[in-house]
């Protein structure tokens, strides 16, 4: 997997590229130079990663159904929500005021990273 932050105004590059390797790894680096800023290993395969479009948050959903959420300016992990079903998918709204999240059981949640990153709302298909 690969994804790439979202440019800048006025036709700037991406300020970051988040890429898996080894279906368990994750890497973020910064396109300006290239400098990896960030790593870490998950116990399962990861199967889904997104840029919020502030580009301040990386989310990255995988087998283990855990909803990991890292600050990319503090380079840290802010939160590890557990939801019920191995993710297969995340996305940010437009103006990152919700984040989807679909499962493999055919959940898809919504979550509101400006409340605390709570659960407000789920779509069972």
């Amino acid at each position: 997997l690969v994804c790439f932050s979202k440019a800048g105004k006025g036709g700037h590059a991406s300020s970051y590229v988040a890429y898996t390797y080894n279906g368990c790894s994750l890497a973020i680096l910064a396109v300006a130079n290239w400098n990896l800023i960030f790593q870490m290993e998950f116990a399962k395969p990861i199967n889904a990663i997104a840029f919020a479009n502030t580009k301040e948050h990386l989310v990255v959903g995988g087998d283990e159904g855990i909803l990991h959420v890292i600050s990319i300016p503090s380079r840290s992990m802010i939160l590890n929500t557990t939801l019920d079903s191995p993710i297969l998918a995340v996305s940010f709204s437009l103006k990152d005021e919700r984040l989807g999240v679909g499962t493999r059981d055919g959940v898809q949640s919504l979550i509101s990273p400006s409340d605390n990153w709570k659960l407000v709302g789920d779509i069972v298909s």
